[in-house]
């Protein structure tokens, strides 16, 4: 900020910013503009510097580059709120706008723009495209469809979908407090999100008091934390984390499968928490991360007259539940040994079950289930006994959890992507057998997320003696159908942060 050869009046001015002023400052601030020119020149000068620091200026490429600091105090917000809450302050900012190309010195084009900004009535940067038992903080409680300006959003229950103009999608699952900055950026203060950032919407930004990510198209977990720590972690495409904030700060670009932590330290120093051992977009190349493999898979026996296989970019599962098969089941598990066992590991997958099938939509489902290899040869379905967990998904955006064959509660309704879609469905598991886990539980425990939903969390599970990955697919018995389901982009990590530290 350009000092002010004022001081009471650039404390006038950063207490009208900052939503602080008292009436009787306001009053004077008022009396001050109206009579003193030289005031009212450093007043539309200050406020759009102050609005084009805290939007950020546009580079040639239309992505925002220029990242605003954002205290702890929450009575900070957008100029635009400050000043308009005096119709006396607009209606002066206004006149000086007008006569800015005749008096006084010359706006360059960010200052100018700024300060239109700070007399124009905020325009809809989002609005609420999908609430699943959501409560918010506060009288406002934010309603289906309607439109979110910037501003502050508090989420003490359920879960919401906002829905930005530029494209992006962010999941909010409660207790989370974020703040709308403007259709393409988020302000993530603490609690959970998820973004999904379709190719339009690119260069989408979620800001934390530790650092920022930018979304390159793709979708992405995110978890801010008391401390202001954020763990991040990548489910498809790719995003850049940046440790801190401004140009000169480390930047890592992370693709799927992988993870970082940020802390708020002096010296941050971002790095990477999660290890990809598997990475397998199931196009027969090999992964791009160093070090990782693909999976090889293997057809449960009982299987063999319906067997999955790897064809055009997937792994298909037929969904075959005919009323001449015994089992309407379709199971493949991975032939690798996985380290379940005394690690935190996290599964990312997406799985797609496109319309075709002729059974309808409740009887069909496919999902990610872990079980004991050292009970059985056969793979236990996600309903048998010996099955540690299950995630299983259908067509109409039901989620449901399976614990030792047992359904856990009822299903989840999780948030489609489009209104037509039927996938993908986005799947992170995250197993943590660590010994931090066994201190808090007693036992391993599970988190699931789904589509940016978090269905469970660090539930306690048993894991048996050989954790066995596996999908499979199944439809209601005797449901006759017929259709695939189809799995992509899997990854398998190990969270080198975990041991001895607690799940993050």
């Amino acid at each position: 900020m350009h000092p002010i050869s004022d001081p009471q009046l650039e404390a006038l001015f950063s207490a009208l910013a900052d939503g602080a002023i008292s009436a009787a400052d306001h009053a004077q601030l008022e009396r001050r503009l109206a009579a003193d020119p030289a005031a009212r020149r450093e007043f539309l000068s200050w406020m759009a510097l102050e609005s084009a620091l805290e939007w950020g200026a546009g580079n040639a490429d239309g992505v925002e580059t220029q990242r605003p600091s954002f205290p702890a105090r929450q009575g900070r917000r957008t100029i635009v709120a400050a000043v308009l809450a005096s119709a006396t302050v607009a209606v002066i900012v206004a006149g000086l706008l007008l006569a800015a190309g005749s008096s006084g010195p010359a706006l360059s084009a960010a200052g100018a723009a700024g300060a239109r900004a700070a007399v124009a009535l905020p325009q809809p940067a989002a609005s609420i495209s999908d609430l699943q038992n959501a409560q918010w903080d506060g009288d406002r409680q934010w309603q289906l469809g309607e439109a979110v300006s910037a501003g502050p959003l508090r989420l003490t229950a359920g879960s919401a979908q906002v829905a930005f103009a530029s494209g992006a999608k962010v999941v909010l699952t409660a207790p989370v407090e974020v703040e709308v900055l403007s259709p393409s950026r988020l302000f993530l203060r603490s609690g959970a999100i998820t973004p999904f950032v379709p190719a339009e919407a690119r260069g989408f930004t979620v800001i934390c008091p530790s650092g920022e990510v930018v979304d390159l198209g793709t979708e992405f977990s995110m978890r801010v934390g008391p401390d202001g720590k954020a763990d991040v972690y990548v489910i498809d495409g790719e995003v850049d984390v940046a440790a801190g904030h401004g140009p000169a700060v480390k930047r890592l670009r992370m693709t799927q499968g992988l993870g970082s932590s940020l802390s708020t330290a002096t010296s941050p120093k971002a790095g990477f928490s999660v290890r990809p051992l598997i990475v397998d977009h199931f196009d027969g190349r090999s992964p791009a991360v160093a070090g990782c493999s693909l999976l090889n898979w293997s057809t449960c026996v009982e299987d063999r007259d319906c067997p999955a296989e790897v064809r055009d970019g997937s792994l298909q599962i037929p969904i075959d539940g005919g009323a001449d098969r015994r089992y309407p089941i379709v199971r493949v598990s991975a032939d690798h040994e996985l380290p379940f066992l005394g690690n935190r590991v996290v599964i990312a997958a997406k799985v797609t079950l496109p319309d075709g099938g002729t059974a309808a939509r409740d009887d069909r489902w496919a999902g990610i289930v872990i079980d004991d290899a050292s009970l059985q040869k056969t793979p236990s379905a996600a309903y048998g006994p010996h099955a540690t967990l299950g995630v299983l998904v259908s067509p109409n955006w039901q989620v449901a959890l399976c614990e030792c064959g047992q359904q856990v509660g009822r299903p989840h309704r999780v948030f489609a992507r489009d209104a037509d879609a039927v996938g993908p469905y986005q799947l992170v598991i995250v197993v943590d057998d660590s010994p931090s886990s066994h201190r808090r539980y007693g036992s391993a425990s599970a988190s699931v997320t789904v589509n940016g939903l978090e269905v469970m969390r660090d539930s306690p599970i048993s894991l048996g003696d050989r954790p066995r990955l596996q999908f499979q697919s199944h439809t209601e018995h005797r449901a006759g159908g017929r259709g695939l389901a189809l799995i992509d982009d899997l990854s398998v990590s190990l969270d080198e942060t975990a041991a001895g530290s607690g799940p993050q």
